[in-house]
């Protein structure tokens, strides 16, 4: 997938037992249009067939841990590319995704480029429809949006995802500093789609007590942006209403699975204030979201 006249970027994956939808995941960025691409899978020390399947589509396999964000850090410092782009294992890549984003950071002269995702799943249950309601609120938003495909100079420049708020909201903390800092993030057509969601409620709830663990984390440095990522009222919520009207399933299930998560979250931002921050109870929950090691 190389090509020597034009930029090098490096796809990062983060993967924790994605071997169910890993092979889609890394094929759809084989079949990339743009040609030059370096692939680097960060494994979260998966109990599964996970690296093996990246060895098998070309990857690089590197062991990282203990979080997403961590293991992002890790393998834009291992990366070769001018750009660096991350993603998780259970998504599936526009084809044309990376060409438009190298041409409009070249051509535009843009740092960072926003991502437009969205839920691709056949015959989703009450819940995933929730969720995939829930994405395209904020699609093509991008003020509800975070970029996730940068020059990786400028990644390292800011000091990459901060790993203290690694669980809830890594992608937009880091937004909010290349804004404040100057840098210039554009918004393209393409996107990536999530093939993979929660399916019950037993997933949202352990999700919503380990990150509602890192709220205060994410409050304390950034009360100002806590108050933007985590406001109730977003005129995208109800203008996704108005265009859906009629998939009331859907927007019941958004619904449902909102209060789930508002609640257990509201949960474990008192488990965290009660503990003073105990890493016994965090390693607790956190065995209980991913199992161990």
């Amino acid at each position: 997938m190389r090509a020597s006249n034009q930029p090098l970027v490096s796809v990062v994956v983060a993967t924790r037992n994605n071997a169910a939808t890993l092979d889609r995941m890394l094929s759809s960025i084989r079949d990339q249009t743009y040609p030059n691409v370096e692939l680097i899978v960060v494994d979260n020390s998966s109990t599964d067939e996970s690296a093996s399947i990246a060895e098998r589509n070309g990857a690089r396999v590197v062991t990282w841990g203990p979080e997403r964000t961590a293991q992002v850090n890790h393998g834009a410092s291992v990366a070769n590319g001018k750009y660096v782009y991350y993603t998780g294992g259970d998504t599936v890549v526009d084809t044309d995704f990376l060409s438009e984003a190298v041409s409009a950071s070249e051509t535009e002269n843009y740092d960072a480029i926003y991502l437009n995702v969205l839920t691709r799943i056949e015959n989703p249950n009450f819940w995933q429809r929730g969720r995939a309601f829930e994405r395209t609120c904020y699609y093509k938003v991008p003020s509800a949006s975070a970029a996730r495909f940068y020059r990786r100079d400028v990644f390292l420049a800011v000091g990459g995802l901060d790993e203290s708020v690694s669980a809830i909201a890594d992608d937009y903390d880091f937004q909010y500093r290349l804004d404040r800092e100057g840098y210039r993030t554009g918004l393209i057509d393409s996107g990536e789609n999530m093939v993979s969601e929660y399916d019950g409620v037993a997933i949202i709830v352990k999700r919503a007590l380990y990150y509602g663990w890192q709220y205060g984390q994410l409050r304390k440095k950034s009360p100002a942006e806590f108050r933007q990522v985590y406001r109730t009222v977003r005129p995208e919520i109800w203008n996704a209403i108005r265009q859906r009207r009629g998939d009331w399933t859907s927007v019941l299930a958004f619904f449902t699975y909102k209060f789930l998560q508002a609640t257990f979250g509201a949960v474990g931002a008192g488990l965290e204030l009660l503990s003073r921050g105990s890493p016994r109870v965090v390693g607790i929950l956190y065995r209980l979201n991913y199992g161990r090691k």
